[in-house]
């Protein structure tokens, strides 16, 4: 593990550190099979998994494969709306999300998925060889969402006190379906007469319902390279494809918008983020007058990261008839009709999250190269420095440099201290400065539509947001080796990083009627809804002591 300023040598994504992970070589066969569930009798877990590996003078291959299953858990009460609904309409409890389990799920969510690892290497000459690994996984998730009940009700909290069990606002509209007769100067186009065509989301759902969201991911991994050494010399080039995908869904759901010709089922689009990166490292043991030879490391590295939303379904996202108050008509005499009222708007969008839309929908790039320069020597028996430097050039918001300094004493046979001091930055990435989502939130029982936007988007911009910038970060490390036994190694580091101009979500912007009338695309979110984004707004600092006896 790497505290101090790895980014000089690691890049972006080391802002705080790096961990190195080792990966199997061996020869040799493991199978591994588990099977549980948990005290109460459910949450039932399934899981085969195997290793095999082959070793010869050619080189090695080894393979990793797992499959799972992992059952819900319930650790939850039903809400006391559904109680109270269970005990006003006996009759239609059954129909009752997860009857008779609780109407909302707290507890693990299903999943099942399988994945699988190859390593590999082919020995080109005795100190060289061409190495190959990668990955594939899958899984699939499924996630209760809140209860919408469909009636009204009080309940006693853990204070006694009475709280109002809102019934969701779409069971209290009555969607009238019959339009204004064409033609009609008294009642107009875009108007609805007041009539018993009517339909109501009990009609759909007579027990209220709850969302279940699902998420699929599928992630691929590859890197193939060539490494060797040449005398003082080693080199390792090496270059990577990645692609991780994660396909939304929904069922249980409905589009308010829609009225009776709302789906119950919903695709959302996918959210995908690719890497393409080209790697090359080099090392050289120079022989100086020092008490060990000059360790010299250089390497260049070109990353392209591209983030993509794909565009769900139309009902999805989409904004229809009854997006708008209904204006509602009743008939006085034959052909003739006075206005009467209307109707309350009904939120857009699937209820609960809210798909991708085409004007959202796209991909998104980002750039970058680097170089790096490191050295490393033991100036005498007792002294070892290290210093390390490197530059990195973004398309999206041009240049960074960071470095590094450490050092190493050893004051005795049994004790040696050591400290570091470097710089990091982590760049934003194009998922940060380019996603898209709208979720449906609760406060107190009270559903709301919450969205975050990008930074571009009129939306934030409109709430005051700027182009994201890097995170930058300040390492110090501070520690001791102690030996006091020839079998025995205790090492003490403190530790504190600095991190400036942190990435994080805003405070959230409540939408009022003022700002919907001032910026039109704020109608996903709606008033009384809120609005979040990405921007460069925090600063925090991490201090830490670790502590390892071996």
């Amino acid at each position: 593990m790497l505290r101090e300023g790895a980014t000089a040598q690691y890049g972006s994504d080391a802002i705080a550190g790096v961990l190195n992970y080792g990966l199997r070589d061996d020869q040799g066969i493991e199978l591994v099979g588990r099977a549980g569930q948990y005290y109460d009798g459910d949450g039932e877990s399934y899981q085969i998994a195997g290793n095999a590996g082959l070793k010869s003078d050619f080189g090695f291959i080894n393979v990793t494969g797992e499959c799972y299953d992992e059952k819900q858990t319930s650790r939850g009460v039903t809400r006391p709306s559904a109680a109270n609904f269970a005990a006003s309409f006996p009759a239609l409890a059954p129909q009752l999300p997860n009857y008779p389990l609780p109407v909302q799920i707290w507890g693990s969510s299903p999943s099942h998925g399988y994945k699988a690892v190859v390593n590999s290497a082919i020995n080109v000459t005795e100190d060289s060889k061409i190495y190959f690994f990668g990955n594939y996984a899958k899984n699939k998730g499924n996630q209760s969402f809140n209860y919408r009940a469909p009636v009204s009700s009080t309940a006693v909290d853990s204070n006694g006190v009475v709280r109002n069990q809102g019934a969701n606002g779409a069971f209290n509209n009555t969607f009238f379906l019959t339009p204004c007769p064409a033609g009609n100067a008294t009642c107009p186009a875009g108007g609805f007469v007041r009539d018993g065509n009517t339909f109501r989301f009990a009609q759909l759902y007579p027990a209220g319902f709850t969302p279940r969201f699902v998420g699929e991911t599928e992630e691929r991994y590859g890197v193939l390279g060539y490494k060797g050494t040449a005398g003082k010399f080693s080199y390792d080039v090496s270059g990577t494809l990645a692609r991780n995908k994660l396909s939304l869904s929904m069922y249980s759901s409905a589009n308010f918008s829609y009225g009776p010709a709302t789906q119950t089922s919903f695709e959302f689009g996918d959210l995908i983020q690719k890497e393409m990166n080209f790697n090359a490292d080099f090392t050289y043991a120079a022989d100086i007058d020092f008490a060990a030879p000059l360790t010299i490391s250089a390497g260049a590295e070109y990353r392209k990261e591209t983030y993509e939303q794909t565009a769900g379904d139309p009902q999805s996202y989409g904004a229809e008839p009854y997006a708008v108050a209904q204006q509602l008509y009743d008939q006085t005499a034959p052909g003739v009709y006075i206005l009467s009222g209307a109707t309350a708007a009904q939120g857009v969008g699937a209820s609960g999250y809210a798909g991708t839309s085409p004007a959202t929908a796209g991909k998104f790039s980002q750039k970058n190269y680097g170089a790096y320069v490191g050295l490393e020597t033991d100036i005498t028996d007792a002294f070892t420095v290290g210093a390390a430097g490197r530059y990195e050039h973004y398309n999206t918001f041009g240049d960074a440099w960071v470095g590094k300094v450490n050092a190493l004493y050893k004051i005795a046979d049994a004790l040696s201290i050591r400290g570091s001091f470097g710089t990091g930055f982590h760049a934003p990435s194009p998922g940060q400065s380019n996603v898209s989502i709208v979720t449906t939130s609760f406060n107190n029982g009270v559903a709301f539509q919450s969205g975050t936007y990008p930074t571009n988007n009129p939306v934030a911009q409109y709430y005051g947001a700027t182009n994201l910038t890097p995170e930058k970060s300040t390492n110090y490390g501070l520690g001791f080796i102690l030996e006091p036994l020839s079998a025995m190694t205790i090492t003490v580091d403190g530790y504190q990083i600095d991190l400036r101009n942190r990435i994080g979500l805003t405070s959230p912007f409540i939408v009022t009627a003022a700002d919907l009338a001032a910026q039109p695309s704020l109608l996903p979110v709606g008033v009384d809804g809120q609005v979040q984004y990405f921007t460069n707004g925090f600063k925090t600092r991490t201090r830490g002591v670790d502590v390892v006896a071996t």
